[in-house]
């Protein structure tokens, strides 16, 4: 399977509301069930500092990730704090998540030469905090009782990356072509 990963466009919205809401990537995320197109549409617009890609195979998308910095805050510009990363579950265990991640940490890396790059995780979601830390990401602390979800709450992971300690490149992505955002 050919993973090409791209920045998002306008066309995607579909694939991506798909996505967010599959109930598998649903309860991972702070999402509720029911999204608006116009709310994918919102969410999938690019300011300063936000950096979306999307995997795609055979022409739709299946995984997203989403990254925001804040490049106008002069004490906090070296900092990327992932958003969202999420493959539609029909996909899940293809090395979807983790072309995504490879591809956004080598533009966090490479590129926007950042220092730290952030993320928040459920505490029970181990396939993720196993993903993120092959990447290098340690956890810094837990966040109790941080969303509800159905039959309670979901305590949350704080998960930093810093630079100088792994590369992207340490980890290998195969069969995924990248394309610049």
């Amino acid at each position: 399977m050919g993973i090409d990963i791209r920045h998002v466009e306008a066309q995607d919205v579909s694939d991506i509301k798909g996505i967010l809401t599959d109930e598998s990537v649903m309860l991972g995320t702070m999402r509720l069930p029911h999204v608006a197109n116009a709310n994918v549409e919102a969410r999938i617009k690019s300011g300063p500092g936000d950096y979306k890609l999307v995997a795609e195979v055979d022409g739709c998308v299946v995984g997203i990730c989403f990254m925001s910095t804040e490049p106008n805050v002069q004490r906090h510009n070296h900092v990327g704090q992932i958003d969202l990363l999420a493959v539609r579950e029909d996909f899940q265990g293809n090395g979807i998540a983790k072309a995504l991640l490879g591809a956004m940490l080598d533009l966090c890396d490479n590129w926007l030469q950042l220092e730290r790059t952030g993320l928040l995780v459920w505490s029970d979601n181990t396939h993720a905090l196993e993903l993120y830390e092959a990447f290098g990401f340690e956890k810094e602390g837990v966040i109790r009782r941080y969303a509800r979800r159905p039959g309670g709450f979901a305590d949350a992971v704080m998960m930093g990356r810093l630079s100088d300690r792994v590369s992207a490149a340490s980890v290998r992505t195969s069969n995924h072509v990248v394309h610049a955002p």
